[in-house]
């Protein structure tokens, strides 16, 4: 009888859901046969692949409560006999249908592949949450936690599914803790892209000892008083127990309001254990389509570099950033349409007295479009406008998307207009408060709608007709290229515009960055793939909601739902057909305009050689009228940067580098001296 009973244990490996049943069958009646059993087992577990990843946990839970309640009594003398002896019976007639057991052991590892890392999980669900992971505004994949409160403290148990391009992983972490928040123990493990990882950290009697998938082993004695945390740029959740536990000086009156914290932070992916700095709490505005109020930001250093920044409202983390790889998660269950985050305290931040804005709409081909007209308050005679173009994608007028909010077009239009320079920004069609569809957008809608803005902002009164220039950012300074080249503007600004064309830029990024980590095949596999998507898209007609996700796989086999999603999300397909093989170096060959290229030289995707052939280019062909200026310590977003250029930490809650607005001032001529009260500023053109 006992070595019956511990043959039912041995099967709690294969996964708690195949335990519980057989311990279910303990109450049925002996009648039952064992066909009828697996068929129960099979409908259980689609039932439970049919939940939520909340609702898995809550019934793992559940299950293994009852695992241990049977255990119990199977153990008491009153039921021994009876119970455990038909128990052995019903386990005879499971393994003696070989198959069938050996079909649900392989259904239960093909539906339940977290079952060794959270089986010993226990306790009730204190919170469970969803983040939504994006790369430069692009969805790249989503991360579920649920918090455990268990009988000796917490356990939070995650997983994390995203795809960058590149790689791609899957990982899932269970992190406990004690009462007071403090890690006892934290196991990751899964795939990032073909390599598996199995990493994990044991904190005992003030030391702590981390493994890694390589069998390294790094071990640190720590301090009673040191504050220690668990980090991992692969997932969001572990920073809601950091914030708990010592990221609350605000709440906390044991803290000192603005001091910073100090402690030890274990990398577990990274195989490190270094000094930890959490920053002192920043006023942030946290703005949405459901909310609009006042939030924090927590800075997290690890050494000298801020490794993650996170967003807390109402004492909830609703937001992590990761700086170094240009990514953002939100709490998608609580902002099914994200936020935006502006680093100030006001929520409404008043205009400078000097200036005014007025929203402006135009009609193009029966789509009302809407942008921004500021200028300055009080103008002498007529001044030079700017028409603002954002980099190609999801962009706003101000320049921002979804998780990469870099405000450089409002930025732009608001410092200038104090320096005597008006602008007009406006959302392109199907974006923010314009009309239309951003799907079927192209290259000769987007300059087709450029063209009319251009034409109508001429007739506003105060506007210099002479002095209407074209401001791109990014791939924008091609579109700008475009308006010059037409004559629809008497001159090009660019802001980190590169010079080559999209498609070859984005296989030699991928070159640069897959071979400082993979091997050779591997980078050569990914080359291959990109070059087939870039073909594909070629080939392709109409946009992307014309395409299944069947007919994208049977050209490129390769191709996961995720990975498809991120891509649309990059750009609409008619856009991105029209710019893939566009050369900038030939658009701007054929201005003919004043044109200053401005760049900063701590962006490591755009040396100063791109910016020299744009200004060689416009210089081929009308003498000396481009000019290059490559601006020390500023990125491509173009903000101040001290630090190294291979650190893609944009800076974004900074202001827009003082030395740009400078410069395109003086190269319009303006001087700050304004004169009377300007003419009245126009509702719609």
């Amino acid at each position: 009888m006992t070595g019956r009973l511990s043959k039912l244990l041995t099967f709690a490996a294969f996964g708690i859901a195949l335990v519980a049943l057989i311990v279910t069958l303990s109450t049925m009646r002996s009648s039952r046969s064992a066909h009828q059993d697996l068929e129960a087992l099979r409908s259980d577990l689609a039932r439970q692949q049919a939940e939520t990843s909340a609702a898995q946990s809550k019934a793992v839970a559940a299950l293994s409560q009852r695992v241990t309640d049977a255990s119990a009594q199977a153990a008491s003398a009153a039921n021994a006999a009876g119970g455990v002896a038909d128990l052995a019976t019903r386990v005879s007639k499971l393994e003696s249908d070989s198959e069938s057991y050996a079909r649900a052991i392989e259904f239960l590892d093909s539906k339940y592949p977290q079952a060794k890392l959270d089986e010993e999980v226990v306790g009730r669900i204190a919170e469970s949450g969803q983040f939504t992971i994006l790369q430069s505004g692009v969805p790249v994949g989503s991360e579920t936690y649920d918090l455990y409160r268990t009988e000796d403290g917490y356990a939070l148990v995650a997983k994390a599914e995203r795809t960058d391009g590149l790689w791609g992983s899957s990982l899932s972490q269970v992190l406990r803790m004690d009462e007071a928040l403090r890690p006892t123990s934290v196991r990751l493990e899964g795939m990032v892209g073909a390599t598996a990882r199995n990493e994990r950290a044991e904190f005992a009697d003030g030391d702590v000892r981390l493994t890694t998938a390589t069998g390294r082993v790094v071990t640190e004695r720590l301090a009673p008083e040191d504050k220690v945390a668990v980090l991992d740029g692969h997932f969001a959740s572990p920073l809601i127990m950091i914030h708990r536990a010592i990221g609350m000086p605000e709440d906390n009156a044991a803290v000192e309001v603005g001091a910073s914290v100090q402690g030890r932070a274990v990398l577990t992916l990274e195989g490190s254990i270094a000094d930890l700095t959490l920053r002192p709490s920043v006023p942030v505005s946290i703005i949405s389509p459901e909310v609009r109020e006042l939030g924090y930001r927590h800075d997290v250093r690890v050494g000298d570099e801020v490794v993650i920044r996170y967003y807390v409202l109402n004492r909830t983390v609703v937001g992590v950033e990761v700086p170094g790889r240009g990514e953002f998660a939100y709490r998608s269950d609580l902002f099914p349409h994200g936020f935006r985050v502006e680093s100030r305290v006001l929520l409404d931040m008043a205009l400078p007295e000097e200036i005014r804005e007025q929203e402006v709409t135009f009609t193009n081909e029966g789509q009302k479009l809407v942008g921004t007209l500021t200028a300055p308050k009080s103008i002498d005679g007529k001044i030079p406008v700017l028409f603002i173009v954002p980099d190609l994608g999801p962009a706003d007028r101000d320049g921002s998307s979804l998780g990469l909010q870099t405000r450089i077009g409002r930025d732009l239009a608001r410092s200038l207009a104090l320096r005597g320079v008006a602008s007009y920004r406006y959302d392109r069609r199907g974006l923010g408060a314009s009309e239309g569809q951003y799907e079927a957008t192209g290259l000769a809608s987007l300059l087709a709608d450029a063209r009319v803005a251009l034409a109508l902002l001429r007739a506003i009164p105060f506007v210099d007709p002479l002095q209407v220039y074209a401001v791109g950012v990014g791939r924008g300074g091609v579109i700008a290229a475009e308006l010059a080249a037409s004559g629809s503007v008497s001159g090009v600004i660019t802001l980190s515009t590169p010079s080559a064309p999209l498609g070859s830029a984005w296989l030699e990024e991928l070159r640069a960055s897959s071979s400082e980590s993979l091997p050779t095949a591997d980078v050569d596999l990914f080359v291959e793939r990109e070059t087939a998507f870039q073909d594909f898209v070629r080939a392709t007609a109409g946009t992307w909601q014309d395409l299944t996700f069947a007919q994208v796989r049977a050209a490129l086999p390769w191709m996961t739902e995720l990975e498809l999603a991120r891509r649309q999300a990059v750009m609409p397909l008619p856009l991105l057909r029209d710019v893939l093989d566009l050369d900038p170096l030939a658009s701007f060959g054929r201005v003919a305009k004043r044109t200053v290229v401005i760049q900063g030289d701590k962006s490591p995707l755009l040396p100063s050689s791109e910016g020299f052939a744009l200004t060689e280019a416009v210089n081929a062909n009308s003498s000396d009228t481009a000019t290059l200026s490559i601006i020390p310590d500023m990125n491509g977003a173009m903000r101040p940067h001290p630090e190294a250029a291979d650190s893609r930490d944009l800076h974004l809650e900074k202001d827009v580098d003082v030395r740009v607005i400078e410069l395109i001032a003086d190269w319009c001529g303006i001087s700050i001296d304004h004169g009377a009260p300007g003419g009245p500023m126009p509702a719609a053109m």
